[in-house]
C-alpha cells in the first residue's frame, strides 16, 4: 500500500467535507463499510460527483490494501471515537480520523531521527553569521 493512496483519500474526503450539500454519513454507515472492507467504494458511491478516487479504484491490489488498512484502523476506533479522536458527530470527520489512524499504523517512523543542529546554535559553539545589511 502506498502512503499516497491514503493521503489522496484524505484530501478527497476533506473536499467532500467542504461540500455543503453532500449526504451526511453516520458512524454506523462508516463502520459497516469499513468492516465489510469496502469503505473506499462506499465513499466513491456517496460522493462520486465531488471526489475522484479513480487512482485507488482502478488498482485492485492497492484498493484491497487500502480497505484492509482502513478496516483495521476503524476497528481500533470503534466505540472509542470521541476518546481517541475527539470526533462525535460527523461521519466524514470519522473517515478522516480513520485515515490518519491507518497512516500512523502503517507509516510511522520506527527509529528516532536525529535532530540537525544549525552550525550557529549555542550547542555547536559556532558564532552566527553577521547580518548583511
Amino acid at each position: 500500500m502506498k502512503l499516497s493512496s491514503l493521503t489522496l483519500l484524505g484530501f478527497e474526503t476533506n473536499a467532500a467535507l467542504d461540500t455543503p450539500d453532500g449526504p451526511n454519513l453516520t458512524f454506523r454507515e462508516i463502520h459497516h463499510a469499513a468492516d465489510c472492507g469496502q469503505l473506499v467504494e462506499f465513499l466513491a458511491e456517496r460522493y462520486g460527483e465531488n471526489t475522484d478516487l479513480s487512482l485507488i479504484l482502478t488498482n485492485q491490489a492497492e484498493l484491497a490494501a487500502v480497505n484492509r488498512a482502513l478496516r483495521d484502523a476503524a476497528s481500533g476506533l470503534h466505540g472509542r471515537e470521541n476518546r481517541k479522536t475527539g470526533v462525535t458527530k460527523s461521519g466524514l470527520c470519522l473517515v478522516v480520523a480513520i485515515i490518519l489512524e491507518a497512516i500512523q499504523r502503517h507509516f510511522s517512523v520506527q527509529k528516532s531521527v536525529p535532530i540537525r543542529v544549525h552550525p550557529w546554535s549555542k550547542s555547536s559553539g559556532a558564532t552566527p553569521l553577521p547580518n548583511a545589511s
